[in-house]
């Protein structure tokens, strides 16, 4: 590995000074200090936010900041500070998660120079304050099959905050583009090809607390979206390269736990809805029907 390689770190930001805050005492408190911390305010309209940034300028000159005119959307705010990074690894800080300990980075960059994803442990805080870990299937994991099985298994999108060695990615004919269409499971196809590439590393000593408690999509929205995340997956497996027992294995793992999760979606969201749930039972009736076909175009 390079020695001290260069990090950059992007923050895109919308009208959460505090969040904001709290974010930054996280990076500018890590023992690892060759840094370069990019900021991207999406256009808050709220001087708070320039007064937070102002505030760790003043002590830290690794702090580059932006501040979007109008509104570029989510997705275009996080490939801004992507396309504005310098460094030869690259994570993203959401600006309201909490990276946790002054050692999360150098944790992290000790597996970073073989794999193109080291992502750390996710603690999720709900509400109640009540926590779960929902990455820790992926500790046994050894090869980049072992990571695709887990994520399909029941894939969340925490390892999506992970740090990425940007030459590798680029090696292997990644890109960063996830699925903008979908209000939910945007970063979900993204994974699956990472994944599938590889070689990627779940690191538990390193985590970051997650808040639970953002605005939620609508039933409607969250079942129209899966359903074709659902397609969408089936189609990246259906064309990979995996041998055709592993394929095999694959889309088991696929089915048997996307339609569970399907059917409780239904079930708990639809419950005194009847309508509503009798439309969703016939959508991944559908769905299903259509996947098992083959006829996925």
């Amino acid at each position: 590995m390079q020695e001290n390689p260069l990090i950059s770190i992007g923050v895109p930001t919308y009208n959460r000074p505090e969040g904001l805050r709290r974010t930054l005492e996280c990076i500018t408190s890590q023992s690892y200090k060759k840094l370069e911390i990019i900021i991207s305010d999406n256009a808050s309209g709220n001087d708070l936010v320039r007064e937070v940034v102002s505030d760790f300028q003043k002590n830290d000159p690794r702090i580059i900041f932006f501040s979007q005119p109008q509104g570029i959307g989510i997705v275009n705010n996080f490939h801004f500070v992507l396309r504005k990074a310098t460094g030869k690894y690259f994570i993203w800080a959401a600006d309201d998660d909490e990276w946790q300990g002054t050692n999360f980075l150098g944790t992290l960059l000790k597996h970073a120079d073989s794999n193109v994803l080291v992502f750390p442990d996710a603690g999720l805080v709900n509400d109640k304050n009540e926590s779960e870990y929902p990455l820790r299937n992926y500790e046994k994991c050894e090869s980049n099959v072992d990571y695709t099985k887990v994520f399909c298994s029941g894939g969340v999108g925490y390892p999506f905050y992970g740090l990425y060695n940007l030459q590798l990615f680029n090696d292997l004919g990644l890109e960063f583009k996830w699925d903008g269409d979908l209000s939910y499971f945007q970063e979900g196809i993204f994974l699956h090809k990472l994944f599938l590439k590889g070689p990627a590393k779940y690191v538990k000593e390193a985590r970051i607390k997650f808040s639970t408690s953002s605005n939620k999509p609508s039933y409607d929205m969250l079942l129209n979206d899966f359903l074709e995340y659902f397609r969408r997956t089936i189609q990246i497996y259906t064309v990979s390269d995996l041998p055709p027992v592993t394929k095999a294995e694959v889309m088991d793992v696929i089915f048997s736990n996307y339609t569970s999760y399907l059917r409780n979606l239904v079930e708990n969201n639809g419950k005194d809805q009847y309508s509503k749930r009798i439309d969703g039972m016939t959508r991944i009736r559908k769905a299903i029907k259509v996947l098992i076909s083959g006829n996925i175009n």
